[in-house]
């Protein structure tokens, strides 16, 4: 925007020098021949206007897009697939649960990533990855992450996961207590809770993590928890 304002700045300072401003007679002009006179003399009228309305469209549809209501935000960390669409599980479970997904969408989000502590990775793209997933956390945006151990680590100590124990219904929680599906990480006051539920067994997610076990959490910001348990209900059967 700063480019085209300062280059129809030039060109308009160009005329005056050039003693170009002063009108022209026209009425002996062919169409073509004034339609070039109108844009020579008057196109940044036109783009200015133009790239300011594009701008505004741009920046007007993707908060509407950023904030419009969700079934269901997913974050997958750390997932390895050739491309997105190699994740078709969302669609499955919303015509499952017969879904509007055109009312109410399911995102998901499949670029994340986020290092082993080990690898010490600071490059550019990893801390924009970081940055973001911490973003749609404590924003409430993110619902569900499914994701790998040393991720659940990384963000329960400051407290980002729900504790299990307090929303899963008691007959869900007994089960995965009983099969050793739970997965326990340190929170912010030192304690260990309940945060995450292993899901290696799950076909639908095996193929996306071949060297660990994929774990499953739920925000401590989302307002979707009753969405986010039938999810994970759902995914655990399949």
């Amino acid at each position: 925007m700063r480019l085209v304002l300062e280059e129809a700045q030039e060109e308009k300072e160009q005329k005056q020098q050039q003693g170009q401003e002063c009108p022209q007679d026209t009425s002996q002009k062919t169409l073509g021949q004034k339609l070039g006179y109108f844009w020579d003399y008057h196109k940044w009228k036109v783009i200015v206007p133009a790239v300011v309305l594009i701008v505004l469209f741009s920046v007007i549809t993707s908060y509407r897009e950023e904030t419009r209501d969700l079934t269901l935000y997913i974050a997958m960390m750390n997932a390895h697939m050739d491309s997105p669409e190699d994740v078709d599980f969302p669609q499955v479970y919303a015509a499952d649960r017969q879904i509007d997904t055109q009312a109410l969408p399911i995102r998901i989000d499949t670029s994340l990533y986020h290092p082993r502590p080990e690898d010490g990775k600071t490059d550019e793209a990893t801390v924009a990855s970081v940055q973001k997933y911490r973003a749609l956390l404590t924003s409430g945006r993110a619902d569900v992450t499914i994701t790998t151990s040393w991720v659940v680590d990384a963000y329960e100590c400051d407290g980002c996961y729900k504790n299990l124990e307090e929303v899963l219904p008691c007959e869900l929680y007994q089960s995965l207590t009983d099969s050793d599906k739970l997965y326990y990480a340190t929170n912010e006051t030192g304690k260990q809770i309940p945060v995450g539920i292993y899901m290696d067994q799950t076909n639908s997610l095996k193929a996306f993590y071949r060297e660990e076990k994929p774990i499953i959490t739920i925000s401590a910001f989302s307002k979707r928890t009753d969405a986010s348990i039938d999810f994970i209900t759902w995914l655990l059967a399949h």
